[in-house]
């Protein structure tokens, strides 16, 4: 609710149009259409155009063979972005973007869950205040410096129950992890993550644009990377090189799976090699010698 307020005071300030968007993951009978109920009678009440949706996640992750986390992120995701370009369409000329409430300590756990799996610089910098028509306008702000202002003014606002259950990795993080990284430090480390992501970001983009040119200078007029030329650039760059490639071949949000990269990682430190690769859609990444072609 504190992300609404927000909105609807800087409208105020700024030409801004404002719409309302709320997406159910059934996941807790009862308090879900409350919470539900709550939102769209909000939007009523400060005339805001309400999208909503509902839809079983736990269905949907058994669909995907994935974590009940990462459907519900999806789910919700894909519902927003689809949200966001059906507005867009009634005005073209004026950008829509997406508000997300995430805040200091959302980004302080991301920070620990992406290190813990390994994550290189851009799992690092995971969650900037914008990232393309994604907005994160209260990452800087303590949840408690949040619900201190909503509490000083009598607001209403929902706590997911599910929070609480050591079921989750994220919540453990935050009820166990934090608080006893932070009683060993002295205090919690919101800022110290936030400007290690903001660092890690500028570090990440600038690595981006070097993978580029060195993409321009190893791509082959076929289509494929030349491998023993990328030799000749930073190693730090190698597989980032790649992943550039797949992205532009397969789009920008493609990620290659984990246990098709280790294969690939495997099959690279053999070169020079002959591999196949299968990935998703009846697509394979082959290795042929000194080359890696999609096909």
């Amino acid at each position: 609710m504190f992300l609404a307020y927000f909105f609807i005071w800087l409208r105020e300030l700024a030409d801004i149009k404002l719409s309302l968007a709320h997406y159910n993951h059934q996941l807790r009978p009862g308090a879900d259409e409350v919470e539900s109920e709550a939102i769209s009678n909000f939007s009523q009440t400060w005339n805001l155009p309400y999208f909503e949706e509902s839809s079983s996640v736990l269905d949907l992750a058994k669909e995907r063979k994935a974590g009940v986390e990462e459907a519900a992120r999806f789910a919700r995701h894909t519902f927003l972005e689809n949200i966001r370009q059906k507005v867009e369409a009634t005005d073209p000329a004026r950008p829509v973007y997406l508000a997300i409430g995430h805040n200091a300590d959302d980004l302080l756990e991301t920070l620990l869950i992406n290190l813990g799996r390994g994550a290189g610089i851009a799992g690092l910098a995971s969650m900037p205040y914008f990232d393309g028509r994604i907005a994160r306008p209260l990452l800087i702000l303590p949840r408690t410096d949040i619900r201190a202002f909503l509490n000083q003014r009598d607001i209403s606002y929902f706590e997911d129950a599910s929070n609480e259950s050591p079921e989750y990795l994220r919540n453990r993080i935050r009820m166990e992890l934090i608080p006893l990284w932070s009683d060993i430090l002295g205090y919690t480390p919101l800022k110290q993550a936030f400007n290690l992501s903001e660092h890690m970001r500028e570090e990440s983009l600038a690595l981006d644009e070097l993978a580029g040119l060195a993409l321009e200078e190893t791509v082959l007029t076929e289509g494929g990377l030349n491998l023993k030329a990328l030799d000749a650039w930073p190693s730090g760059l190698y597989y980032r090189v790649i992943d550039l490639y797949l992205k532009r071949q397969l789009g920008q949000d493609y990620q290659l799976p984990a246990a098709s990269f280790a294969v690939l990682e495997r099959k690279l430190e053999q070169l020079p090699c002959r591999a196949c690769i299968t990935l998703a859609g009846a697509r394979q990444l082959e290795v042929r010698d000194w080359y890696l072609r999609l096909r």
